[in-house]
């Protein structure tokens, strides 16, 4: 018998919009903002108010399909099991990948040192603000996205599937280009490659945090083409394939070569049984 949880992907995918929508409208309200406003024309703090609502959302709509219409525990996503290596390691991952690629652009002449500046008001609302971004991407794309795709097709096209998924979820962004969107395809890839070993979404909310707030708090690049309060400033002679640009990052070949060797490096990893046994120390049951 043929298994449709697929089709659930397609069920929440107005709801999820209209939920979603309907509290970043309020946040909207609450903050007293024209929800027409351009993204780089809202502070950091109202990003922050506006990813709480987001986060609100997508858990409230999530949640009530998860029991009412999937009729599913809600432990589904082992949000309940903080796997504490899976969450250090995808830290880790982004950490080295944005560093050593700052590194390599600075060194190339690529991107150049404006000034260092550290207001720690802003810091500490990028890290509530990029929290609630990994989470709620997190939750969504690979906990209830990836996790119904894989009960209906195998590992490759579920993961195709919801790797052209979350790029589709950036396809408002500004600057966005061809390669910024085949990178963004590539971190849906990398992010869901260890959720489908592990089915723990702890690997993933690391990195994609990290990956964020390092790009963007810590080394002053555009995130997917918005700009944040940075400790770093930096400039750029010119907008090219290799410093990304205005898309920041992510939009550089760099950033695909990068990515293209950490999913190389998580699938040799996880073929090896020595490495799923670190990564699985703690729980009873190890995927072969």
């Amino acid at each position: 018998m043929k298994n449709y949880d697929w089709l659930r992907v397609l069920k929440i995918l107005f709801p999820y919009i209209f939920v979603v929508g309907f509290f970043q409208y309020l946040a909207y309200l609450i903050l007293g903002i024209q929800v027409s406003i351009k993204p780089r024309d809202i502070n950091i703090y109202q990003k922050v108010v506006i990813a709480i609502f987001t986060v609100l959302g997508t858990f409230l709509v999530i949640w009530a399909f998860n029991k009412y219409v999937d009729k599913q525990k809600f432990n589904v996503f082992q949000l309940n099991k903080f796997n504490k290596k899976s969450f250090f390691y995808g830290l880790a991952i982004g950490i080295i990948i944005m560093c050593l690629g700052f590194a390599i652009l600075f060194f190339t002449n690529q991107i150049f040192l404006k000034t260092i500046q550290c207001n720690f008001s802003n810091f500490l609302l990028s890290i509530v603000f990029f929290a609630c971004v990994s989470f709620n991407e997190e939750f969504l794309m690979r906990g209830y996205v990836l996790n119904n795709l894989l009960n209906s097709f195998n590992k490759f096209i579920s993961l195709i599937i919801s790797a052209i998924l979350f790029a589709l979820m950036h396809f408002a962004n500004p600057y966005l280009n061809s390669l910024s969107f085949v990178n963004l395809f590539l971190a849906g890839i990398l992010l869901g490659s260890f959720y489908i070993y592990t089915k723990n979404l702890w690997f993933s909310f690391g990195l994609h945090f990290s990956w964020n707030f390092f790009q963007g708090t810590i080394l002053g690049f555009s995130v997917s083409g918005i700009k944040f309060p940075s400790i770093l400033m930096q400039e750029r002679l010119e907008n090219n394939i290799w410093n990304g640009g205005d898309f920041g990052f992510e939009g550089s070949m760099l950033c695909l070569v990068f990515q293209i060797i950490s999913i190389i490096a998580v699938y040799r990893l996880f073929k090896q049984r020595n490495f799923r046994m670190l990564m699985y120390s703690g729980y009873n049951d190890i995927p072969d």
